[in-house]
This record gives C-alpha cells, sequence and structure tokens, in this order.
C-alpha cells in the first residue's frame, strides 16, 4: 500500500512539474528564442541589400547621422552632444538595449562630431 502512495505522490510532482514547464517555462523560451531568430533574419536580410537607408559597408553618411539622431541639418555641437546622450541612455546595452543600435547611435555622433 506505501509504494502505491508513494507511486501516486510521484506521478502528482511528475503531472505538477510537466504543467509547469508546458505552462510557463517553455513558453518563455520559445518567445526569447523567436525574437532572437527574427532579430537573426532581420540582420540576414540587411546584409544581402541596402535596408532602411542606411550604408551596408558600416559607414554613415552625415543625412543618416542626423536622422538617427533626430536633428535637422546643421545642428550645433551642443544640440548633437544631447541628441546623443538622451538616445545612449535609453538605448545603452547595460540597461537592456541593443548593442546594434548603441553602435550606431555612437558612430552617428562621430561622424556628426568629427566631420
Amino acid at each position: 500500500m506505501i509504494r502505491f502512495y508513494f507511486a501516486l505522490l510521484l506521478m502528482i510532482v511528475a503531472l505538477f512539474g510537466l504543467r509547469a514547464l508546458f505552462t510557463t517555462t517553455i513558453p518563455r523560451y520559445l518567445a526569447e528564442w523567436r525574437s532572437v531568430w527574427l532579430a537573426f533574419i532581420a540582420g540576414s536580410q540587411s546584409s544581402s541589400h541596402q535596408h532602411g537607408g542606411f550604408s551596408p559597408k558600416g559607414k554613415m553618411t552625415v543625412e543618416e547621422a542626423y536622422n538617427i539622431l533626430g536633428l535637422k541639418v546643421g545642428a550645433s555641437k551642443v544640440d548633437i552632444t544631447e541628441a546623443h546622450r538622451k538616445l545612449i541612455q535609453k538605448n545603452h546595452p547595460d540597461r537592456g538595449g541593443s548593442d546594434y543600435l548603441a553602435a550606431k547611435i555612437n558612430l552617428a555622433k562621430k561622424t556628426l562630431l568629427h566631420k
């Protein structure tokens, strides 16, 4: 009789474990992997042709830099620095932002300040 209750207890624990696995853990990881997969696909598509007006070779035009920082052509150094600071605070990788976006924001500032 003790074996029966022990087996029943193990089945209950296993069922609750499987329930938790299928209702919380697996969907969370699937969502994370889906976002990684979509980012990978978007990166491979953008590297095969010019996408969104950005240069495929990693060089940035002055117009691109102004667009990234959200400024009009001819903005002052103070405006460039301020726009960079605001954007990098929101998109810094240490705060959960993207490495790619942070690199683009930094490149935009560098492009505009070192013309």
